[in-house]
């Protein structure tokens, strides 16, 4: 396992055909992972000191989405749930959050494709783990009527 250090955030990096665990807080278990990621991926990112969890996505390097989320808390009038959190007292994204990079889009597909793709396997992360409101910071699902937790390919 490698671990990128910045002084702004932590991102765990998985080596190919290695198996790492990562666990949430929200279903109570724990899940190996076994593939190495750089975009076209779905992730999450946990408060650690209020254990919520948020899935998200980005068809771009996972550096760029932190960078986003992070200017977001910073300066957008209206952020979305997870990061408007970290506008609350006492709440630091810089110090507080973690990203965990949790499945990879590997298949070929056009831009719209994997779009729509990756906001399936979202729904599929966003169900298993239990993040909508009242267990963690996702506001809905992409797709909430065809949504039921299972990812069909």
């Amino acid at each position: 396992m490698m671990v990128v250090r910045d002084l702004s955030y932590q991102v765990v990096i998985f080596p190919m055909l290695s198996p790492v665990c990562f666990s949430s807080f929200s279903v109570l278990a724990s899940l190996l992972l076994f593939h190495r990621i750089i975009c076209n991926l779905v992730f999450e990112y946990i408060y650690i000191y209020c254990n919520l969890q948020y899935i998200g996505k980005t068809q771009t390097q996972l550096e760029r989405r932190i960078n986003g989320h992070r200017s977001d808390v910073r300066c957008k009038k209206e952020p979305i749930t997870s990061d408007e959190h970290f506008r609350l007292p006492d709440h630091n994204f810089d110090r507080d959050a973690r990203f965990t990079i949790i499945e990879q889009a590997i298949v070929e597909r056009d831009k719209g494709d994997m779009a729509n793709f990756l906001m399936t396997i979202e729904d599929n992360w966003i169900l298993r783990l239990k993040t909508l409101p009242g267990y963690g910071l996702n506001e809905k699902l992409n797709f909430p009527n065809r949504s039921t937790g299972i990812l069909s390919i």
